[in-house]
């Protein structure tokens, strides 16, 4: 996978120690407090990847685990925190679950094929979602009890409950729709422009007006179209415009909470498009319009001290997986930002708005209050994640805890169980030693993205000061790091750093260059890689760079590197995929040999250099399998005759031997578990094979062996489940 393409990584550390003895793996045990020592306590690795339900009070004392194994990710809690709704991803769709943590008592009270939504009247009678049903493709707002009977429904999205009343908002084509949770009556209101629920209307703090978009008269750019805003008074039921005609898309709404201010997040067309947030005072007519940099605002909240919160992307023209906080002062100047860990479940705001809970993308859990004192760490939930945030009563905050599109690095014992160390969440790129301990990532942060080098601990040891590092490969002996490096929109180039970031080579300008196809010499003084069709060699010492032969252009597409290089152990040969199949290339003399005519998907040489293992499909194009060639006969092994590919490898390093050459570890499609991939071992001469990991929901590729072939390392991209 590209570098730049490439997610956030989960680091796993496997032990696979051969001939231990077997047994179940040790039971779950739930930390008794929030200590990095309880959190690197023994569970069975799938559990690792397990959430759990926690809250704490806003001071930071009274920690709970309300429940371990939680499968749902965003709870929504009663406003005094007894019962929390959350939804259930099951085999035949979405369940919702009404928990009341006094009694215990959990209850399934719908189910679907999504339910979603979830949103509590503000006195905390009566719970809001979307409801859509099996085997329909129309969306309820459904209204339930707190005993989960529901007691009315209406066709449409759920957008937000009337203050100081028991009135639903609900969106339904161009109309809004005032549900009653008593009555069970439905009638309309206006016709709005914009087809979402989250910008169909916003209402007023005491819940007698209403704004929202309406269609309007104006020429437009193509691709835009004319909006303006009204409130509606709700007793009078007349209107007036408070804003526009203009060419724009509105993306949220909220009032102040003195109700004279209203924050409207936009994308204004004019000659170019410009996102923003409109400040308008409906009672002096006088507009402040903030121009977005570096993403689009969404999300929006008004705290009781007047200042303002935007969701916004955390960095520009980056994944939108990345997300910051953005506070604003009363005179709209942005103050300061946090990156989250996901989007809007990973910040809430109290009830009276005087308080925010943060879980921030490096796994803290902070709380904001609007005494200017700044945010306060809560909890260090590292190398997870605090998200689905809400307020459990008005001073406690629960959160899910989790990994959530981060990296975890985790140390797995035979027997199934392991433990978490921590790195930070938000990184991509990551390139880690097991031989100097070290692992090097980009961090992404609001406007900014940062290279680091730490210690398998989590220790962040330090800030690489260079623009634009990705972190490729560490040499053998983990001294060094290769690097491709330089500023926003020039050429990239190849660097080697020492463990202290200091640039010790400069190479040549390379393409977007795939982490595990980098290669370095077992001397460490060279490094191979695969571009633009061709092998490409670089004397990183003497500072030569030529091409040394063609490459085998995978799917056509010449310009990415989906090859491999890999060295022998001695450094007289490379192996890789030409153009006629599996090729061995001796420097010294230049000569080049035909091994197999396969285009393996992997390359693995054994420690004595005598054997190549490869996985790939036989010379006929058929049954992938894991093979062995012979270099001193030419004769070829089949070890593992079913090993399924996993989809779209794109030249992860998904084959490696142990140093002790008994075994090979490789990535296997999982058979149970669609999309699904496993790390296996299987012993060489016997072709017996143990999983590793059982099957996860996301991709893996093999990073290193231990020297004394106890640990492998191993990164997983994306959220295992």
């Amino acid at each position: 996978m590209a570098v730049k393409q490439l997610l956030l990584a989960t680091l796993l550390l496997l032990a696979v120690l051969p001939g231990c003895a077997g047994g179940s793996p040790p039971g779950r045990q739930e930390p008794q407090l929030p200590t990095p020592a309880a959190r690197e306590s023994l569970r069975p690795v799938q559990e690792l990847f397990d959430r759990s339900l926690e809250s704490i009070g806003a001071d930071g004392s009274d920690w709970r685990l309300l429940a371990g194994g939680f499968s749902g990710s965003r709870p929504a809690f009663s406003p005094d925190g007894a019962v929390v709704a959350y939804e259930e991803l099951t085999q035949n769709g979405v369940s919702l679950h009404l928990w009341d943590l006094t009694s215990g008592q959990n209850t399934v009270v719908l189910s679907g094929y999504n339910v979603f939504k979830l949103t509590w009247s503000h006195d905390g009678r009566w719970l809001a979602a979307a409801h859509e049903p099996s085997g329909t493709i129309e969306v309820q707002a459904v209204v339930l009890g707190r005993d989960g009977v529901v007691t009315a429904s209406a066709p449409g999205h759920p957008v937000s409950w009337r203050p100081q009343h028991s009135q639903l908002l609900v969106f339904r084509g161009a109309d809004l729709l005032l549900l009653d949770a008593e009555t069970g009556e439905a009638h309309q209101l206006v016709e709005v422009r914009q087809a979402a629920d989250r910008t169909a209307g916003a209402w007023s703090p005491d819940g007698r007006q209403l704004v929202y978009p309406t269609p309007a008269e104006k020429a437009c750019p193509p691709g835009a179209s004319p909006v303006a805003l009204r409130v509606l008074d709700m007793e009078t039921r007349e209107g007036r415009q408070v804003w526009g005609p203009a060419c724009a898309l509105v993306l949220d709404m909220a009032w102040s909470r003195e109700g004279d201010r209203l924050a409207v997040a936009v994308i204004e067309w004019a000659e170019q498009p410009q996102p923003g947030i409109h400040i308008l005072h409906l009672g002096t007519g006088q507009a402040l319009f903030l121009p977005a940099v570096g993403g689009v605002d969404s999300r929006l909240n008004w705290l009781a001290s007047g200042h303002l919160l935007s969701l916004r992307p955390a960095c520009y023209a980056c994944n939108p997986g990345y997300w910051g906080l953005w506070l604003f002062d009363t005179e709209g100047q942005p103050v300061a930002s946090w990156g989250l860990s996901a989007d809007d479940r990973s910040y809430a705001v109290a009830v009276d708005g005087r308080r925010v809970a943060i879980g921030t993308g490096d796994g803290e859990l902070l709380v904001l209050t609007v005494d200017g004192k700044g945010p306060r760490r809560l909890l260090d939930v590292r190398p997870f994640q605090a998200f689905g945030l809400s307020w459990a009563g008005p001073d406690r905050i629960a959160f899910v805890r989790g990994a959530l599109w981060n990296t975890v690095s985790v140390l797995v014992g035979a027997d199934g169980s392991g433990k978490a160390v921590p790195l930070p969440a938000n990184a991509r790129g990551t390139a880690l030693s097991l031989a100097s301990g070290r692992s090097a990532y980009v961090l992404i942060q609001p406007l900014r993205r940062t290279t680091y080098i730490a210690d398998l601990q989590g220790a962040r040891a330090l800030a690489l000061a260079q623009e634009q590092v990705e972190p490729l490969a560490w040499s053998p002996d983990g001294a060094r790091l290769a690097v491709r490096m330089g500023r926003e929109g020039a050429p990239q180039v190849l660097a080697v750093l020492d463990g202290d970031g200091r640039t010790l080579a400069s190479g040549p300008p390379v393409p977007s260059i795939y982490p595990s196809l980098l290669s370095w010499s077992p001397d460490g003084r060279r490094l191979a890689w695969s571009a633009q069709e061709e092998i490409w060699l670089w004397d990183v010492e003497g500072g030569q760079v030529r091409p040394l032969g063609p490459a085998y252009p995978r799917t056509g597409q010449a310009n990415l590197p989906l090859g491999f290089v890999a060295w022998s152990p001695d450094g007289r040969y490379l192996a890789y995929d030409g153009p006629e199949g599996l090729t061995l290339h001796e420097l010294a003399s230049g000569q080049k040999r035909l091994l197999a005519p396969v285009h393996p998907l992997a390359v693995a040489w054994s420690p004595d250099g005598r054997q190549l293992a490869y996985l790939g499909h036989d010379p006929l194009g058929q049954g992938m399998g894991l093979r062995v060639v012979s270099l001193e006969n030419g004769q070829v092994r089949e070890v593992v005759t079913s090993a399924a590919s996993p989809e779209a490898l794109h030249g992860e390093v998904v084959l490696r031997w142990s140093p002790q050459g008994d075994r090979l570890a490789y990535v296997s499609a999982s058979p149970t578990l669609a999309s699904g991939v496993e790390v296996l071992t299987v012993e060489v001469t016997t072709g017996r094979q143990q999983s590793i990991t059982g099957p996860l929901q996301c991709r893996a590729s093999l990073l290193d062996w231990s020297a004394d072939g106890r640990w492998l390392a191993v990164a997983v991209d994306g959220l295992c489940v």
